[in-house]
């Protein structure tokens, strides 16, 4: 290939053929190729780039044609090749030839290195020194040869893969990491997810999904030496983002956190059985769940490889419509009726309260009925209007009703879970005496005598008649109120069912007389019957014949 002229260094020569010392600075370059024999100025043309002859895996060679003039012959000519490696970002030490003369019969400058790392370009430039000037060549540039890699392995992780040349393989010169593309393929959607030069090995694919094929494609330059298809490992993620395609089944877990009929009752949720359901499906239905309690529910993910991380929830369960759970210790002590929750507090299934409904057993009562509802565990029996009569028997029903505060639901009524208790009642005062009557006043004697009768209570009579009592207290001073005992049986004669009784006439007019009656083991009488001023004034005094109608028996 001929030397391009580009350029001319001129040198200006002596008498004998040699650069004179004062002449060394008249060289310069020239833009023709010419020769003066008056003032013996050499032209020499400037080297083009050398041309790469051949190339290995470590050496490479290049040369400079050469054509060599009879002016050369009175100067020394040197020459001389360089080597530099090209990197990016970094910038290495040129490896240099040393200088070889240039003779008659040289045609070409020949570069020759050897030693060269495989895969590699550097770039050469020879350069010819004239008597200590030196004329420089351009850059070529040139790659040395390599072995290209063609089996890799591929190690898959759950997000990431690495790849790695195979490193029990006998291959020389290989070519190095820069030298290969890099294409990758996600085949669950057809993406392409890389495709970049390859600076270094083990290269780390990250950043990729779980449990997802890929297609690796390596290429050395345009050619193909690598592709493989392989799958990263299974792994489990927040459930909420879960694929369901990557998991081999689900691991439901279900435990009643609180029950809320214990908590009503400030009793502790006992230890219950945990629920554990196994699916491939993203929903499932839990039969059988109790009522009125709080549940706690785990989910997690399971592959053949990992357990992920449980998610969690908790629910409330609604109360059932029918209550079926029964009061206990259900007894009545004097006039107090009183109860305790439902012996296992884990079947209480809604707000409870009670139904109380009391029914009259005895002849006397056996027409009273009675209902009410309370939230309380005790009901006193004084508080049934009407009264409950005492002494006698009665039975008491108590189931369990829903305590609906808010009405936001309408609850069943259900007393087939019940409770009974049959009770007698106390004692207590009996009624008034009925029809009293003042009969006579007898004046006759001193001081002057009121005759009284009056009829036993109706019954029921609350317990067991014991005695009647007349007292006369004084209206300005309750504090002296004496009482006559009257018996039973003191009857009168003239009037059968009647009792009679005669007192002595107060000495004032501000007395007022009254009959009650007592029952046995009972000291509160009867409310009091009075006797009226009506009742003085209607009555003829003095009359004899009284006398002989009335006697006592």
């Amino acid at each position: 290939m001929p030397i391009s002229l580009i350029n001319l260094l001129t040198v200006s020569l002596g008498r004998r053929g040699t650069l004179l010392p004062y002449e060394r600075s008249r060289v310069r370059l020239k833009a023709e190729n010419f020769y003066d024999t008056a003032t013996s100025i050499l032209q020499i043309d400037k080297l083009n780039a050398p041309e790469v002859t051949s190339t290995s895996t470590t050496s490479i060679q290049t040369m400079i044609p050469i054509t060599w003039k009879k002016e050369y012959e009175k100067i020394t000519i040197l020459y001389s090749c360089t080597l530099q490696r090209q990197m990016e970002h970094h910038v290495h030490k040129p490896w240099k030839q040393p200088w070889k003369k240039v003779f008659p019969n040289t045609t070409h400058l020949i570069g020759y290195f050897e030693n060269l790392a495989p895969g590699t370009i550097y770039k050469i430039s020879c350069c010819l020194n004239v008597a200590g000037s030196v004329v420089f060549s351009g850059w070529q540039n040139v790659e040395t040869d390599c072995n290209p890699v063609e089996n890799f392995d591929m190690k898959p992780g759950e997000t990431n893969m690495i790849i790695d040349w195979q490193s029990n393989i006998n291959l020389l010169y290989p070519c190095p990491a820069n030298w290969y593309h890099l294409i990758v393929r996600n085949l669950n959607t057809d993406e392409q997810i890389v495709n970049e030069s390859v600076i270094y090995f083990p290269y780390n694919l990250s950043q990729l999904t779980p449990y997802t094929l890929f297609n690796v494609t390596i290429l050395y330059k345009t050619d193909k030496v690598f592709s493989q298809e392989t799958r990263t490992l299974e792994s489990v993620f927040n459930i909420r983002l879960f694929n369901v395609s990557f998991l081999y089944y689900t691991f439901y877990y279900s435990q009643i956190k609180e029950y809320y009929g214990c908590k009503d009752l400030q009793l502790p949720t006992p230890d219950n059985h945990i629920i554990t359901k196994i699916t491939k499906n993203t929903t499932i239905t839990i039969p059988d769940l109790h009522s009125y309690a709080s549940y706690s529910v785990q989910v997690t993910a399971h592959n053949s490889r990992y357990n992920s991380m449980a998610a969690e929830n908790s629910f409330d369960t609604k109360s059932s419509e029918t209550p079926t759970e029964v009061f206990s210790h259900l007894e009545v002590q004097d006039w107090k009726l009183m109860w305790g929750p439902p012996k296992d507090c884990t079947a209480i299934s809604g707000p409870i309260k009670a139904s109380i409904k009391v029914r009259g057993i005895s002849d006397s009562v056996k027409d009273m009925i009675y209902k009410t509802e309370t939230s309380y565990y005790s009901f006193d029996l004084y508080q049934i209007e009407p009264k409950l009569h005492g002494a006698e028997r009665y039975i008491v029903k108590i189931y369990v009703i829903r305590d609906n505060m808010s009405n936001k639901f309408i609850y069943q009524e259900n007393d087939s879970p019940h409770q009974e208790y049959e009770f007698e009642t106390p004692p207590i005062a009996p009624p008034s005496v009925i029809n009293l009557e003042v009969i006579e006043i007898d004046t006759r004697q001193t001081p002057a005598m009121i005759h009284l009768r009056w009829q036993r209570p109706r019954p029921p009579l609350n317990g067991k008649l014991h005695y009647y009592g007349i007292q006369s207290c004084d209206q300005y001073n309750n504090k002296y109120c004496p009482i006559t005992k009257v018996q039973l049986n003191q009857f009168c004669d003239l009037w059968d069912d009647y009792i009679c009784q005669m007192i002595q006439k107060p000495f004032t007019n501000n007395s007022n007389i009254q009959v009650v009656a007592y029952n046995m083991n009972v000291t509160e009488p009867s409310p009091p019957i009075s006797v009226t001023n009506q009742m003085l004034s209607n009555t003829r005094r003095g009359r004899n014949r009284m006398n002989s109608l009335y006697t006592m028996r």
